[in-house]
């Protein structure tokens, strides 16, 4: 059987926030500071093309919609069912216990198409040595993915357990929506420890929330004021409310899109994540898209092509790379796979990953 060329090289990775199980309310964001920090030192250290890994937003999106319990107990049919979930090779779930100054951090790595536990890490310390247990169990997973893992992303020193307990409530604060909060307490962790280097990246994720936030809020009021359906939209907020329209059909959408990624470069490249799905989002609709193979295969053309003839080609390749990679998780989820194998479709996969190569500066 040929492989698909990009993908079937390409190992995802989830890793789920760990477990509190200390049975004390206030290091319930520990779980989450440990899932945020792995995935900072992982990314840092290995090249996307070899290593991918889910973002935590949406894995916490895709286990609420399929109302999946995630949690450091699943076990070996849970582990091939979030597999299919979040269309990973390999889960890493894990807990924390604390007590007095004592921290016990356990994590496991499960491949998700056998159920089987890859490794088993347990690592014990005081709790001021929290970034140095954390960077132990970085480097198992990359070794245990035959990856190379050279340095975190900041040096392994102690540091104050209130600064790491702070970061947790601060990633706590962010998922829940609450920015303003999530923003004071990184300020807060920033006092305790300025050069802790996860807290930029934080923050940079919260701007990011706080700018989609806003945008949304200028695409609602124009909606109002047109009544769903802005007719000859021009500026970049009312394209993309008319693709969020029920009342635009598939064509217009791509058409939407692609103007987008003309004219409003900057926006298209800030947001790729938002692009991914070459459909208006509607479930019913996307399911039967991703059995077509003819639309498939239309639709990669039409990215292809696209890429050729726009100015903007490094962006465009920036949102197609992500939508490819979306259609290919979406088929893997509801466990259909049958374009995967077919030679027309891997021959237009392979053209659109030379493009990516050219126009995309990865690692």
């Amino acid at each position: 059987m040929t492989e698909v060329v990009g993908f079937a090289q390409t190992t995802r990775v989830a890793i789920l926030d760990f477990d509190n199980i200390s049975g004390i309310a206030k290091y319930d964001g520990l779980g989450k500071a440990m899932s945020s920090m792995l995935i900072s030192d992982i990314e840092t250290n290995v090249s996307p093309k070899r290593l991918q890994l889910v973002e935590r937003a949406q894995i916490q999106k895709l286990i609420k919609e399929q109302n999946f319990q995630a949690s450091s107990s699943v076990d070996k049919s849970s582990a091939v069912k979030a597999g299919k979930i979040l269309a990973v090779n390999y889960l890493l779930v894990g807990d924390i216990y604390i007590l007095n100054d004592q921290l016990i951090i356990n994590a496991r790595l499960t491949n998700t198409e056998t159920g089987d536990i890859v490794f088993a890490k347990k690592q014990e310390g005081k709790t001021a040595a929290w970034l140095m247990l954390k960077t132990n169990i970085a480097k198992d997973i990359v070794i245990n993915l035959s990856q190379p893992f050279s340095e975190p992303s900041m040096p392994d020193k102690e540091t104050s357990f209130a600064t790491i307990t702070t970061f947790g409530n601060a990633v706590v604060a962010k998922d829940a929506g609450d920015l303003k909060k999530a923003e004071i307490l990184i300020s807060t962790a920033k006092e305790f420890d300025p050069g802790l280097s996860y807290l930029d990246d934080l923050k940079e994720d919260v701007d990011k929330l706080k700018k989609q936030v806003a945008e949304q809020e200028i695409k609602i009021k124009v909606l109002e004021k047109s009544g769903g359906l802005v007719i000859n939209a021009k500026s970049y907020v009312e394209c993309w409310n008319n693709i969020l329209s029920p009342l635009t059909d598939d064509v217009k959408c791509i058409q939407y899109l692609e103007y987008i990624i003309d004219n409003y470069p900057s926006e298209a490249s800030d947001e790729p994540d938002l692009y991914a799905f070459p459909l208006i989002w509607e479930e019913k609709k996307y399911k039967r898209y991703i059995t077509d193979i003819k639309l498939i295969t239309k639709d990669i053309n039409r990215m292809k092509n696209h890429i050729y003839r726009t100015i903007n080609k490094n962006v465009a390749c920036k949102v197609y790379k992500k939508r490819i990679e979306m259609i290919v998780m979406f088929h893997r989820s509801y466990d259909y796979i049958g374009f995967l194998n077919e030679k027309d479709i891997q021959s237009q996969i392979s053209e659109l990953n030379g493009l990516f190569d050219k126009y995309l500066n990865n690692k």
